[in-house]
């Protein structure tokens, strides 16, 4: 699989999980080596990185999170 196929299969995982999901996880349940997920991450990273986003890339308690940008958290609150 290229980054751009392990992509958005990784933002789905992201995006229902709960909490930080671990890269040694993602390898697991995408059914790759860690190291091909790290691309995939790196390219999720650069699109959440562009201005405008409400959501980021997070590393985070050993794995990786989607998260709300500070300046959106208010209103995630209300």
């Amino acid at each position: 699989m290229t980054p751009q196929e392990i992509k958005p299969i990784v933002e789905s995982l992201l995006f229902a999980a709960g909490a930080p999901v671990s890269l040694r996880r993602l390898a697991e349940v995408i059914g790759v080596a860690q190291a091909d997920i790290k691309p995939a991450l790196a390219l999720l990273e650069e699109d959440y990185a562009t201005p405008g986003r409400g959501i980021f890339l997070a590393e985070v308690a050993g794995g990786y999170q989607l998260r709300t940008v500070a300046d959106y958290v208010e209103y995630v609150k209300t």
